[in-house]
């Protein structure tokens, strides 16, 4: 994937977590603020019960033993207070409370030294009873709960954003993902296809050329030229393809037999071991894997194409194994050996990247899509690869992949 590509993946994957994480939040919010309402409207009936209760008629007679949290007032029909709750501070009565009327109470609310009242204050017909609820318990809960809303609310608001972005990360990868396969295997196409096209262009400029002069020995070697060159385009287009198919899920797996792949491989490639001068041995047993047919054959056939490229000599040879591992229960074994140069150890650890190059000096020097591609399929079917060697001694490739059962239906899982 390229920078901006990234760098536009990283934005909408930012751009999702964030719409949702306000979502989320504003969803919190609204929540939050209709339960708080809900609160303070369920504790104003409760007060105004409260004060209603208090100035029942016998009230004049209780204003020294009022309820819990209230004060009670006793006030004449001259408007001086008669009786009152011992212990109230004063200013705690409210004069505007004497406006009310036989028929028509009078609710009001003051502040004395920051202590909040609501007062209800009726006409008894002797007087007036004014009620006074002392606030500040209900206004220290609230101020609590409000804390504790909002501490909830705000953690809320930082597991919304975590929930957001890890939801949109789930969301972009896949975007992320195909961007990155439709990236890679422009780059890979380009890479590939280059030296193919270029050569192919030369062979037809030089048959063009030779017809021309009308020497039909050399335009009949550079069309023969040309038909080796076009297989060997189609092959690197068929090792793009299967690059790009390795990428997705739900490709076919079947029931194959290892060996049997093996040796169909190995037949394919004679003709070009006996061009190289390379003996090609085989040694193969049944060994039952479950998998893309295609895609392990083009692994056996990549093995054999890298070992004879570098086996090629008169006294050149490879050797194919297949077989089960009797210490290792459960495991196929693809090995593919060559006499060839070898490679060092620093090598080794390039050996699986794409469009690795070696030194000169290791007769190994570039290994292109195949071995890579070997990895990603090998990887895709649950097993692994390793490549081992010493400079002058040859190559030994060894596949691992889980074996399977002929019999057994149960199709292992991918790791």
């Amino acid at each position: 994937m390229t920078v901006p590509e990234a760098a536009a993946v990283r934005r909408a994957w930012i751009t999702l977590a964030a719409q949702s994480t306000l979502a989320l939040a504003t969803v919190l919010v609204i929540v939050g603020a209709v339960a708080w309402l809900l609160l303070l409207h369920n504790e104003r009936v409760a007060e105004d019960g409260l004060l209603r209760d208090a100035v029942r008629p016998a009230a004049r007679d209780d204003v020294t033993d009022p309820p819990p949290g209230i004060a009670l007032f006793a006030v004449g029909r001259d408007r001086r207070i008669t009786g009152g709750t011992p212990g109230t501070p004063a200013g705690v009565f409210d004069p505007s409370g004497l406006r009310a009327s036989p028929s028509t109470p009078v609710w009001g609310g003051h502040t004395v030294a920051g202590a909040r009242y609501r007062s209800f204050t009726v006409d008894d017909g002797a007087g007036w009873i004014q009620a006074a609820l002392d606030l500040r318990a209900r206004d220290s809960e609230r101020r609590r709960v409000l804390g504790v809303g909002l501490g909830a609310g705000l953690v809320g608001v930082l597991a919304a954003g975590a929930m957001g972005l890890l939801l949109a990360r789930r969301a972009i990868a896949p975007l992320g993902e195909a961007i990155a396969r439709q990236s890679r295997f422009v780059a890979d196409a380009s890479h590939e296809l280059r030296t193919p096209l270029t050569l192919l262009h030369t062979r037809a400029q030089m048959a063009r050329r030779d017809l021309q002069a009308g020497d039909l020995e050399h335009v009949g070697a550079e069309v023969a030229a040309l038909e080796r060159d076009a297989g060997r385009m189609g092959e690197v287009i068929e090792d793009l393809l299967l690059s790009a198919e390795l990428g997705r899920d739900g490709a076919e797996r079947t029931p194959v037999d290892l060996g049997a792949l093996a040796g169909d491989a190995a037949h394919a490639v004679e003709g070009y071991a006996a061009v190289s001068g390379v003996r090609l041995i085989t040694r193969l047993e049944p060994a039952w894997v479950q998998g893309a047919p295609t895609a392990l054959r083009r692994v056996a056939l990549s093995l054999l194409d890298n070992a004879v490229a570098h086996a090629a000599r008169p006294d050149g040879e490879v050797v194919l194994t297949v077989s089960t591992v009797s210490t290792e229960p459960g495991v196929a074994l693809l090995e593919v050996h060559d006499n060839g140069a070898g490679f060092d150890d620093d090598v080794a650890k390039r050996l699986f990247d794409r469009f690795a190059r070696g030194s000169d000096a290791g007769g190994r020097r570039r290994f292109g899509l195949g071995l890579a591609l070997v990895r990603e399929v090998v990887a895709a079917h649950g097993g692994s690869v390793e490549a081992t060697s010493q400079t002058g001694n040859g190559a030994t490739f060894r596949v691992r992949l889980p074996s399977f059962p002929r019999g057994s239906r149960e199709v292992p899982r991918r790791r």
